[in-house]
């Protein structure tokens, strides 16, 4: 179905009326394929919705493993495609309760 709608000429990164994208919508079932196909269609990790959460953040905080790792997994290989060396994905916790990721090279 992804693929017919991106061949349609829909964008990856369409939103709704509450900011939640096809990438927000995997993320929140948790469905690991489909977070791997749009992001290798070019969906947004950053695209933040009305709540103020990204596809990564809503992974983490509601414990959604499958879309976390498709996310991390995606990354990692973002990274290592382009000769970029990270020896750790690091989970931090902000100021503001959420947590997040810092490469440590």
């Amino acid at each position: 179905m992804i693929n017919y709608l991106l061949c349609q000429g829909a964008s990856v990164d369409e939103a709704d009326i509450d900011g939640n994208t096809a990438l927000i919508f995997a993320t929140y079932g948790n469905h690991a394929q489909c977070i791997t196909h749009l992001l290798q269609n070019g969906a947004s990790l950053t695209h933040i919705n009305a709540n103020g959460d990204n596809s990564f953040s809503i992974a983490v905080a509601r414990h959604l493993l499958a879309a976390q790792h498709a996310m991390e997994n995606f990354i990692r290989e973002f990274l290592d495609t382009n000769c970029i060396k990270v020896t750790n994905l690091i989970k931090t916790e902000e100021d503001d309760g959420m947590q997040g990721i810092v490469m440590e090279t």
